[in-house]
């Protein structure tokens, strides 16, 4: 169960930053085969040309990781963090433009991505402060071209 990454209960920030992308993660796996994105992909260009209708781009992962952040407060799993707007960078400009959902600590001002566009359906998700998020941080397991 989903609560289950919530117990023990957070006694810190970060610590509850961890339980968030197991979290959403597991929300993915139970959500997946009923919405046919259970294959989703990392990124968005990755699905073969037959399969597009499972692969979410950006702005997919983070309106439905926005609503799961959400969800999870609500149950009084997330404490330290409200979930907030969702976030862009790039521009064509400066890379492609990229979407990702937000948390905010509000004890410190301090807002972090919650990414999960970066990995296949399921698995844990990035949590990076805004800034270096913005400064076009991409974690280190993924090969751009």
């Amino acid at each position: 169960m989903i609560g289950g990454y919530f117990s023990p209960a957070a006694t810190t920030a970060e610590r509850e930053r961890k339980q968030i992308a197991g979290a959403i993660g597991q929300i993915e796996r139970y959500v997946g085969p009923m919405t046919k994105t259970a294959y989703d992909l990392p990124g968005t260009f990755e699905a073969p040309l037959f399969d597009v209708q499972r692969q979410m781009d950006c702005v997919d992962e983070a309106k439905n990781t926005t609503l799961y952040l959400r969800i999870l407060r609500e149950k009084g799993w997330i404490n330290f963090h409200r979930e907030g707007y969702r976030v862009n960078r790039g521009f064509f400009f400066n890379g492609w433009p990229h979407t990702s959902a937000m948390i905010n600590n509000p004890s410190t001002g301090k807002d972090y991505v919650v990414d999960s566009w970066f990995h296949k359906n399921g698995e844990p998700v990035e949590i990076v402060p805004l800034k270096l998020w913005h400064a076009g941080w991409w974690p280190k397991t993924i090969i751009r071209d």
